[in-house]
């Protein structure tokens, strides 16, 4: 899928289903099983590609309702080509629909160099945009700024090693791209409530 190959995702896909279909020999309740975990990859995708959240996750319970309902695996194999269909058909469209796509290469570098020296600025020209322009529209996508964004995936990994590791909290600032520890301490109590010492002692 990430290779934008669209008809070929859905012929690999029907392919699993039609294995799924003869591994579990005719049992209707089991093959419903498989076919809702299929159904929760492809959701996952979908949001990995740009999905709304709140629309894959609407639009699963519907899906939950329906697939009850069925009574015949003729039935269900029609169903679930449609489901196909309509669930590829959407990870495509995100995944290469432009904006969701810019923001998705933003996440992703954003996630890979957080314990670098990386600002919006930064980001922009890795993208080739404006960085009002990025501001605007990763605020639009993910309901959050930018630097909100950094400093909550800092945040969690500096949580991470503050509690599996030895390392000192200047350390562990350092690590997680902060230089000054005064702020590292002051971004982690206004994200978690408490600060990182205290985060420590009350794992321990």
């Amino acid at each position: 899928m990430k290779e934008g190959d669209h008809e070929g995702a859905q012929i690999t896909l029907k392919f699993l289903v039609n294995e799924i279909l003869l591994i579990e020999g005719g049992n209707l309740e089991v093959i419903k099983a498989r076919i809702l975990e299929l159904v929760t990859i492809l959701s996952r995708a979908s949001v990995e590609g740009g999905a709304s959240l709140e629309k894959i996750f609407g639009l699963n319970l519907d899906l939950i309702t329906e697939l009850n309902k069925i009574d015949s695996i003729q039935v269900l194999s029609s169903w679930t080509v449609k489901i196909i269909d309509h669930f590829t058909k959407n990870i495509f469209n995100n995944i290469y629909s432009g904006d969701s796509y810019l923001i998705n290469q933003a996440i992703e570098h954003t996630r890979a160099n957080y314990m670098n020296k990386i600002t919006l600025q930064k980001l922009a020209d890795y993208l080739h945009v404006s960085d009002s322009y990025l501001s605007k529209l990763f605020k639009e996508e993910t309901g959050i700024s930018f630097t909100q964004y950094l400093n909550e995936i800092r945040i969690n990994r500096s949580k991470e090693l503050l509690q599996n590791t030895k390392m000192s909290i200047v350390e562990v600032a350092l690590f997680v791209g902060y230089e000054d520890q005064s702020y590292f301490t002051k971004v982690f109590k206004k994200i978690t409530g408490i600060t990182p010492k205290k985060y420590r002692s009350g794992k321990k």
